[in-house]
């Protein structure tokens, strides 16, 4: 699954200061994951993004930082979760 890798990734990059929270916040929405992932790491991604957008909106630069390296870091263990379960997931066939 390359945009579940993507998104680590992403957030990896974000956690080393290569762009602030507003452009994370934009390229986290730029990467569609896979169907499988609808209602596991997708919701992730999305509670993420509102995170980030309550983060912008209610804390001055520093403190947002800090909590939205705390939000990536979650979404990177949500990621790193779903590969481990993909590893072993099997599509219904009849």
């Amino acid at each position: 699954m390359n945009s579940i890798n993507e998104l680590i990734v992403l957030c990896e990059k974000f956690k080393e200061n290569a762009f602030e929270i507003k452009e994370f916040q934009s390229k986290l929405e730029e990467i569609l994951l896979p169907d499988v992932c609808k209602h596991t790491l997708e919701k992730a991604q999305h509670n993420t993004h509102n995170n980030l957008e309550e983060i912008i909106y209610c804390y001055n630069k520093e403190t947002g930082k800090i909590y939205a390296e705390k939000v990536a870091e979650e979404l990177i263990q949500a990621a790193k979760a779903e590969q481990k379960r993909l590893e072993n997931y099997k599509p219904y066939q009849e």
